[in-house]
């Protein structure tokens, strides 16, 4: 059998010097060390452990990690998508979720209301005592069964006006619609 890997990821053609050119991807991973630049090399580490990208390779952003590609590696397998539409379907969407990214619908009468994909995480012991989220009883029980939490996927919708965040599950109505946009 055949198969094609399916996601749209970012990417950008590393030069040695377009420093002004890093997406925000790039940015966030310069800032918690997991990039390092050299003169004009670039180090990446990440769960897969290490890369090193030279100028003409491609940096790859994809299901949250970084990668690197030699050119005519990318430049055969890869090919650029453009999403020129102003509006998703709600896969698209989902998509867009599922790469870190941010959406919404237009036709929501709220407006600042984004969704975001939480990523999963491991919560140890040492740190539930501290979670302000939780009651008392809840870190009681928890601590005397299994004694972590492990969060998986789930949807959150954002208000940017009040900072609120609450559990997001979408409607038929959100499913069916394509007015859905990337919240950048």
């Amino acid at each position: 059998m055949k198969y094609r890997e399916k996601a749209i990821f970012e990417a950008i053609k590393w030069d040695g010097k377009n420093f002004s050119e890093y997406p925000t991807w790039l940015k966030k991973s310069l800032d918690a060390g997991n990039v390092k630049i050299f003169e004009d090399i670039v180090s990446i580490s990440n769960i897969d452990g290490g890369y090193i990208a030279f100028p003409g390779d491609y940096i790859i952003f994809n299901y949250g990690a970084i990668y690197v590609r030699h050119p005519d590696v990318f430049e055969k397998y890869f090919e650029t998508v453009e999403i020129n539409k102003e509006f998703l379907n709600f896969g698209e969407a989902i998509e867009v979720l599922k790469q870190g990214g941010a959406v919404r619908r237009k036709g929501w009468n709220g407006k600042g209301l984004f969704v975001i994909k939480q990523v999963p995480s491991h919560i140890d012991s040492d740190i539930i005592p501290k979670m302000q989220s939780l009651p008392q009883s809840a870190k009681d029980l928890i601590l005397e069964g299994k004694g972590f939490i492990d969060y998986t996927s789930q949807c959150l919708i954002y208000n940017e006006n009040t900072g609120r965040a609450d559990s997001w599950v979408p409607s038929i109505s959100d499913v069916f619609a394509e007015d859905w946009e990337i919240v950048k």
